[in-house]
Order: structure tokens, then C-alpha cells, then sequence
């Protein structure tokens, strides 16, 4: 059997997490005769190389090498290429894991599609900021390269093999920073069959404060590398895609730093502002109309050499945050439907100023800063019809994240002596599509909301209350809304959190005893189509098995046989059992909520997440 992928993974003294990485791989859907693991050890100084030997003697398509240490991971990916029988090729590293049916579906979207470059869809472990727009939409051939598709530039994607070949695509060798820039700018430059697979998590990638060699930053080095990743996009023909890669390098690592130039040390920023200077030729100015509304803004200032209008605008911008300022949920017809309405705030939560001149748009800045770039870069009025919201929801077990779009229109309002700028970001939650057109798996959500489009909004929690608890069940899906223990929102397609019946408005009047059935209805549950779960009801100490019920806009729990008519009457769905709806025979007791088991913004292990999920999946 021909060798479909070639999984290419560079090892160096590798940590416990090379254990999950190749669980992982042993547990792909892909045939073990249909992919091979390529692992080259760069001159480990400890076990690492007879670790990976003994591994190799248990799997027949693992081979190992080993090269004199390099130091860094160009070398080591480049032999392993050049090793590799695969028409494919994936470079991972070596502590990351691999979703079970990652290599089958990255393989067959390529070959489908005929594609030299693959972005699938990648899962960050180790940020605050879930969302990771480049797998905002899944895109069999990207038409056209924006600052979306290149939003992801790490090295974790399929190439073919014979395109890195004959088109002499290499990781840089050697002392070497931005690897992945280098690479990515290479493959970018040099095709146009280009595809993102949105539509189901491939690879997670776990950030760690060593990942690239953040503990051994040597400013002449990576200045000059980042130079070296440029030469091949200042090598391609001029035009719409050259200038979208151009973006792409000077907003994230230079203007990314230009916006927090009030950090630096006087010394160090001089010499960064001296090195910029001399790469803005690389950047010309026709660039900034890419731009969002704040990076043009530092563009200016950064083009017009203005040290003091940087420094200011810096600390303007830090903090810059989205204020929700209310929020709204509902079910209807299946879906749950959120409305946040926000407003841009600053670090202290005062409204980020604006005001309203002859009709336009205006950011509020100091005297000092009104004339930069002739006092145009802070109209925002032709920005604002093309921002826009999306809702996040991040799994907690997973970290994986799906995104939805909420539609908003920005406006000015009047605010104290100014204005601010507010927005209702809407979005529609439908439990069999909002995985990117699949559905959601059975695990908790944690909802997250952001505007962008201006560059001056972060991603933030959506806040809740009490009052937003509410509960369906879908074509046989249960689904809780809840206030976590943080006052945030949250989703539970799991039942791990929240228990459905805890939410429902149960009484007395619900339970109905009969001596060959006993049912309990769930008032205030929002059900669609027929849902059939197991579950049971018990009183005291008598517990009978049973089944959650979701039927002709009913829900209930419903059992064989009768239960005592006193004591505290509780339900169990799928093995859970909640906190006491209510007392037969006495008084309510205190809560109707049942205990939220996971922290407000917890996610477990890694590895114990991703095996709870998956076993659901393979059971459902």
C-alpha cells in the first residue's frame, strides 16, 4: 500500500508529552500500512534516541534517525522530508496530539481538491484568547490569500511532498528564528492550490513559554531572520497577493510591536525604531489600506517617524477592551438565540471616545496626536460598516473552538461630553450545525464574544446571571444554558456541569405516582422534535431506572413502578445525579440548581479531555 502521509516530527531531549503525541498517532482512523512517523532526534543529550528506537521496534512504520545536534529544528524537519515516503508530508512537534481521524481527512480534502498546502484546522492550548479565525470557514480552494487564511502561519499543515521538492521548499537552517514564517512564506509564494478543512479539529498545539526559543531571544538573529522570511514574498510578482503577505509579515511583527512600544526599555526601543526604519521599504505605504483602523493609525505614526506620537498611542490603546453591557438568550424552534449588547471601553472602563464632525467618525485623541498622518488615520467612519462580531464557543475538555458569525452595526453614541461606540452582536446557536456545519459534541462551552475589524477590541467572556439558565432538548440532544461559577455563560451539550432537570421550574404538582408508571414533568423546558435518555427518578433511598423524555413539546422523566411519597426527590441523567429538585412530604430544600462540577473556566487534563470526548463520540 502506497504511503499516504508522512507525519515528520524533530525531537530533542522530548518531554512526557511524546507519549500522548504518539497515542495519538496509534489511534488515527487511517490505516497504519497508509502513513509512516518519521522521527529525527537532534543529537539528544539524554535517553530521547533509544526511547524512540525502542518505540520504533513495536510499529513498523515508525523510523527513526539521529544527526549530530543542530540546536534547532530546521535541520531536523529538513532530513526527516528527505527521509519521508509519503505523498504528503505533516510536520509536528513533539509534545502536540492529533485528533483521531486528522490524517484520513487532512489526506482525502488534499487529494479531492488537488492541493499543495493544506491549513487544517488547528487547536491552541496555552492562550486566553480562544478563536482561531484562520478556520473561520472551510475553504476547498482559497480563491483569494486574505489576513484571514494567513492568520495561522505555524508549520503544522499538510504539504506534498512533491511540491517541497520541486519548488526547493525548506525549513532555514542553522542559528535561525521565525522558522515558520520562512516556510510558510515560501510554500504561499510558490502556489495557489491552497485549502483550509474548518470542519473538523486535526491538530492541537500546546504552547509552552519555551516554544520557539522564547528563553534564547537574540535580537540580531531574529531580526535578520525575519528579513530571510521575507526574501521569498519580495521575490514573487507584484500584486494582490504579494501585497496580502506583505501585510501579513509587517502587522505581526512589526506593528504588533509598534502597539506595545511603551514597554520597552529607552535603549531597546531606540534600536528596534532604527530597525524598523530600515524595513519599511519592504512595506510600502500602498499597504495600509489592508489595514485595520488602529494598525494604520501606528503606521503613521511608525512612517512618519514620530517616537513621542507612539509611545503616546500605546498607552491609549492598552487595555482597549469590549464591554458587554447586557445580554440576552432565548430558545426558539431548536436553537438558542444570544444578543450581546457592548461598547468599546478603555483599561479603566471609561468609553473609548469618539465624536461625530460634519457627519464622520472620529477617535478622540490628544492635541499632540490630532495632525498624525494628516489627522485621517483616526476616522473610522468607512471602518465601521465592515466590522464585525462573532461568538466563540470554546470547548473545555477539547479546547476546541467553534465560530459563529453575529452580525452588528457599530454606532456612535452620545456619552457624557463625547460618544462611544456600542453594537448588539447577535448570533443563532443550532446544536446540529455549529461545528462548522456539524454538530457540536457532547461537551461543555464556555461562550466568548468579540468585534473585530477596527483592531482595537479584544476577545472577552460573555457574562451571565441566573436569569439566563434555561434548558431543551433537540432531536435527542439535551442542551443547558448556565451561569458558571465565574458569572459567565456557558453551554452544557454534556450533562458533566449541568443537570437538565435541575433547571426545569419542577414543583409538587409535577410528579404524578402511579403504581405501574411515575412521571415528572420538566416545565419550562424548550423541546423540539423527540428526544429518548436514560435516566431515573429516585425518592430516599428507592431509586427506579427510567428514560428523559422530550415529546410533542413535553419533557418528563418517566419510570416503571411508584416511589415513597416522601422524602428528597432527585434525577439522574446519564449516570449524574443532581441536588434535590424538591422534598415529598416537606418543605422545598434550599436551591434548584445542581452543583457545577468544573471550575468556570476549567478544562481538565489534556489528555483525560480529549479521551472523555472522544468516547463520547464513539458512543453516541
Amino acid at each position: 500500500m502506497a504511503t499516504k502521509v508522512s507525519v515528520v516530527v524533530a525531537t530533542y531531549n522530548s518531554p512526557p508529552g511524546l507519549d500522548d503525541l504518539l497515542r495519538s498517532l496509534d489511534e488515527q482512523s487511517l490505516p497504519d500500512d497508509e502513513y509512516e512517523l518519521v522521527f529525527v532526534d537532534d543529537g539528544s543529550s539524554d535517553g530521547t534516541f533509544e526511547r524512540l528506537r525502542r518505540l520504533a521496534s513495536a510499529r513498523s512504520h515508525m523510523v527513526v534517525d539521529r544527526i549530530p545536534n543542530s540546536g534547532w529544528p530546521g535541520r531536523p524537519r529538513n532530513v526527516g522530508t528527505a527521509l519521508a515516503r509519503g505523498e504528503y508530508v505533516f510536520y509536528a512537534d513533539h509534545d502536540d496530539y492529533f485528533f483521531p481521524e486528522a490524517l484520513e481527512r487532512m489526506y482525502d480534502f488534499a487529494v479531492r481538491h488537488d492541493l499543495d498546502v493544506v491549513h487544517p484546522k488547528e487547536v491552541v492550548k496555552g492562550w486566553s484568547r480562544p478563536g482561531w479565525v484562520a478556520f473561520r470557514h472551510h475553504l476547498p480552494h482559497v480563491e483569494q490569500l486574505d489576513q484571514v487564511v494567513l492568520q495561522c502561519i505555524t508549520p503544522h499543515k499538510l504539504y506534498r511532498r512533491s511540491f517541497l521538492l520541486e519548488q526547493d521548499v525548506a525549513f532555514p537552517e542553522g542559528r535561525v528564528r521565525l522558522e515558520d514564517f520562512n516556510l510558510n512564506g515560501q510554500a504561499w509564494a510558490r502556489t495557489d492550490a491552497i485549502g483550509v478543512l474548518a470542519d473538523y479539529p486535526c491538530y492541537q498545539w500546546i504552547i509552552h513559554e519555551d516554544n520557539s526559543h522564547k528563553a534564547s531571544y537574540d535580537y540580531d538573529v531574529y531580526w535578520s531572520s525575519f528579513l530571510d522570511s521575507l526574501r521569498p514574498v519580495l521575490a514573487m510578482p507584484a500584486g494582490p497577493k504579494q501585497d496580502q503577505l506583505l501585510v501579513r509579515w509587517y502587522r505581526s511583527r512589526v506593528l504588533e510591536r509598534v502597539a506595545g512600544l511603551d514597554r520597552y526599555e529607552p535603549a531597546h526601543l531606540t534600536r528596534l525604531l532604527g530597525t524598523f526604519a530600515e524595513l519599511l521599504e519592504h512595506f510600502p505605504e500602498r499597504l495600509d489600506v489592508h489595514l485595520t483602523a488602529a494598525d494604520r493609525a501606528r503606521s503613521a505614526l511608525l512612517r512618519a517617524g514620530d517616537r513621542a506620537g507612539m509611545e503616546r498611542l500605546a498607552v491609549l490603546d492598552r487595555g482597549v477592551h469590549l464591554d458587554v453591557l447586557a445580554t440576552r438568550t432565548r430558545w426558539e424552534q431548536g436553537r438558542w438565540l444570544l444578543e450581546v449588547d457592548a461598547a468599546v471601553a478603555g483599561a479603566d472602563g471609561a468609553p473609548f471616545p469618539v465624536d461625530v464632525v460634519d457627519g464622520r467618525v472620529v477617535r478622540r485623541v490628544p492635541e499632540d496626536l490630532r495632525d498624525a498622518g494628516d489627522g485621517a488615520v483616526w476616522d473610522l467612519t468607512d471602518d465601521l460598516p465592515a466590522a464585525y462580531g462573532e461568538v466563540v464557543l470554546r470547548a473545555r475538555e477539547t479546547a476546541v473552538d467553534w465560530l459563529l458569525p453575529a452580525p452588528g452595526t457599530v454606532h456612535a453614541v452620545p456619552h457624557g461630553d463625547a460618544h462611544r461606540l456600542e453594537v448588539t452582536l447577535a448570533t443563532v446557536v443550532d446544536p446540529a450545525t455549529a461545528a462548522c456545519g456539524g454538530a457540536l459534541g457532547e461537551e461543555v462551552y464556555d461562550v466568548f464574544v468579540r468585534l473585530s475589524g477596527l483592531g482595537i477590541t479584544r476577545t472577552r467572556r460573555v457574562p451571565a446571571d441566573a436569569g439566563h439558565r434555561s434548558a431543551a432538548l433537540v432531536d435527542g440532544r439535551a442542551v443547558v444554558c448556565f451561569d458558571t461559577n465565574g458569572g459567565n455563560l456557558a453551554l452544557d451539550l454534556s450533562g458533566d456541569v449541568r443537570s437538565l432537570p435541575a433547571i426545569a421550574d419542577v414543583t409538587a404538582a409535577c410528579l404524578h405516582r402511579g403504581r405501574e408508571r411515575t412521571t415528572l414533568d420538566l416545565p419550562g423546558v424548550h423541546v423540539v422534535g423527540e428526544s429518548d435518555l436514560p435516566a431515573a427518578l429516585s425518592v430516599g433511598t428507592t431509586q427506579r431506572p427510567g428514560r428523559l423524555l422530550g415529546r410533542d413539546g413535553r419533557a418528563l422523566v418517566e419510570c416503571d413502578g411508584t416511589v415513597p411519597d416522601s422524602g428528597p426527590l432527585r434525577v439522574t441523567v446519564r449516570g449524574r445525579t443532581g441536588r434535590p429538585l424538591l422534598t415529598l412530604g416537606g418543605d422545598p430544600p434550599g436551591g434548584d440548581v445542581a452543583p457545577e462540577t468544573g471550575s468556570g473556566d476549567g478544562s481538565g487534563s489534556l489528555v483525560t479531555g480529549l479521551t472523555r470526548a472522544l468516547r463520547r463520540r464513539l458512543h453516541r
